[in-house]
């Protein structure tokens, strides 16, 4: 659904902006549900079906996809025509 694409984007846009990709959510203790659905919805698509290790947590509230920022690939033209607006605006970040 777009909660995932756009929890998806937002560790893609820090990925792209070259500084390890951590990206810090402001997450109450056993509300990491969303990460966990993530990382299950990913794990049939990566060679190695481990999503856990695909989205790391480094313990400090901080989430990253754990993969060179040249291995993500998109289009951005096409990104820019989903409905959603908050998406968009994360689109705009991409480089």
């Amino acid at each position: 659904g777009d909660a995932l694409f756009k929890l998806l984007l937002m560790l893609i846009v820090e990925l792209k902006k070259g500084k390890g990709g951590w990206r810090l959510f402001n997450i109450r203790v056993g509300k990491h549900q969303p990460f966990s659905n993530l990382r299950t919805a990913l794990a049939g698509s990566l060679i190695v079906k481990d999503g856990l290790n695909f989205i790391e947590n480094d313990g400090s509230k901080r989430y990253r996809i754990s993969v060179h920022p040249d291995y993500i690939a998109y289009d951005k033209e096409k990104l820019l025509k989903h409905p959603v607006l908050s998406i968009k605006v994360l689109v705009k970040e991409l480089p």
